[in-house]
């Protein structure tokens, strides 16, 4: 299972969004059709045109124009750097801003070198607030079945909705948080204060963790280097290591460091949380 090779494939069926925004829309640069990932992934870059779909953005996304490749690979790199090899086989990971399953993707090509049957013993769970996100992550699974009907959710959410994970995936003993780049500023969709949400957000999942059977539990950040970006990601670490004994969890982590990603330009941030049970 190679990740890039199924971005491949997936860029190759989103040409003709590409083709559609050169010849109808010149005038459209990447960062206005995706604002930098932040865009709104169910609205048109254009209202006004009748020719547009809503999800011609996330087909861009996807596209060889767009940012998945470099996610994909960022993520890939994240997997390696935190885990070398060595992945919890009783795992369930939990996609919060999932987009089309990219560090799913990512996740899935690190399990199978491990172990030929991890679609079986590893659960995925991606939550995003676009709707053609969503869209694109179920026919992703359903194409490539990187993890079994029974291992495989996704949710059209703009929160953490710990209710609608299935009772018999929170018997691992490990879950991950994955909250690549839906931390930053503009890509974190919340009602309210962005950095109050994103403090409730690390509250909820103390919460949901310390609910269920598992001994560890993971919360990785991806996010590029500016500072101006991290402010979110301070707030949501700071909430996860403050003293909390009813969680049974003790946290640590969450420094910035820089992260190499193999045939990229640009270093990434990344940070780490890791709690385990007291």
């Amino acid at each position: 299972m190679n990740a890039l090779s199924i971005w491949k494939e997936l860029a190759r069926e989103c040409m003709p969004t590409v083709l559609y925004y050169k010849s109808k829309a010149p005038e459209l640069s990447k960062y206005d059709i995706l604002q930098q990932g932040s865009a709104d992934f169910d609205c048109k870059c254009r209202p006004d045109d009748p020719c547009e779909q809503p999800r011609y953005r996330s087909d861009y996304y996807v596209s060889r124009e767009g940012y998945m490749e470099m996610h994909i690979r960022q993520n890939l790199a994240m997997l390696n750097y935190c885990f070398g090899g060595s992945i919890p086989q009783s795992l369930l990971w939990v996609d919060f801003g999932c987009g089309p399953m990219t560090s799913g993707l990512a996740l899935a090509e690190c399990l199978a070198v491990q172990n030929p049957n991890y679609k079986h013993t590893t659960a995925y769970f991606g939550i995003d607030a676009s709707r053609n996100m969503v869209e694109k992550a179920q026919y992703i699974n359903a194409k490539r079945q990187m993890f079994a009907p029974k291992c495989f959710k996704v949710a059209h959410s703009q929160c953490f909705e710990e209710s609608a994970i299935p009772p018999a995936w929170t018997r691992v003993k490990t879950i991950v948080l994955c909250c690549s780049f839906v931390l930053a500023p503009g890509t974190f969709k919340a009602n309210s204060v962005a950095h109050t949400a994103a403090q409730a957000l690390a509250n909820q999942w103390k919460s949901f963790v310390a609910k269920h059977h598992c001994t560890e539990t993971f919360v990785f950040y991806l996010n590029p280097v500016s500072y101006s970006l991290h402010n979110n990601w301070y707030a949501f670490r700071n909430a996860m290591r403050a003293q909390d004994h009813s969680t049974g969890f003790r946290y640590t982590g969450g420094e910035l460091v820089p992260l190499p990603v193999p045939k990229l330009r640009n270093p990434v941030t990344l940070a780490k949380i890791h709690g385990v049970r007291q």
